[in-house]
């Protein structure tokens, strides 16, 4: 099995602490399982944080700045990715969504999304000056498949009128 390649290092800080991370173990020449010992984790838990599917902490941070003598290059990096805004945060939402047993909603003056109609939803996209809409309209509409899952999420949907 090979490992997922590093994510793009310029898309977010997020990203390029995980680069970060594969770049100073392959520099050092170090083993999945060796690096894991210097924070510890387990090998697969090293390579989750290199492809970004998880995050690094600040003991962690603090225990590769040590072993590596970085002044503090990962905990800085760390500190940053946490203030900093996340491009892929709707990504990261809509796996939240997709596997939640809860759903609350709260709109003031919009349709949520799992509940618009395709016509509905490409109004809201050529209002907002979407370049496809009709790709646009298709994730949208596509989420819907959340709503018919087994076992059901429960939902909640306030629209306050204003």
């Amino acid at each position: 099995m090979s490992a997922k390649p590093s994510p793009d290092p310029m898309s977010s800080m997020w990203a390029w602490l995980a680069y970060d991370l594969r770049f100073y173990r392959t520099r050092a020449r170090m083993s999945g399982e060796t690096f894991g010992r210097i924070i510890g984790v387990v090998r697969s838990t090293v390579s989750r944080l290199e492809s970004g599917d998880l995050r690094l902490d600040e003991k962690q941070a603090a225990a590769l700045d040590t072993h590596f003598a970085t002044g503090g290059h990962f905990l800085r990096l760390l500190t940053y990715a946490k203030l900093g805004h996340d491009p892929d945060w709707f990504k990261e939402h809509l796996g939240y969504e997709s596997r939640a047993s809860l759903l609350k909603i709260y709109e003031l003056s919009l349709i949520p999304g799992l509940l618009q109609t395709p016509d509905y939803a490409r109004a809201c996209f050529e209002v907002a000056g979407a370049e496809d809409v009709e790709a646009e309209v298709s994730a949208r509409i596509a989420r819907q498949e959340t709503l018919e899952r087994s076992p059901r999420p429960v939902m909640t949907v306030v629209l306050r009128r204003t």
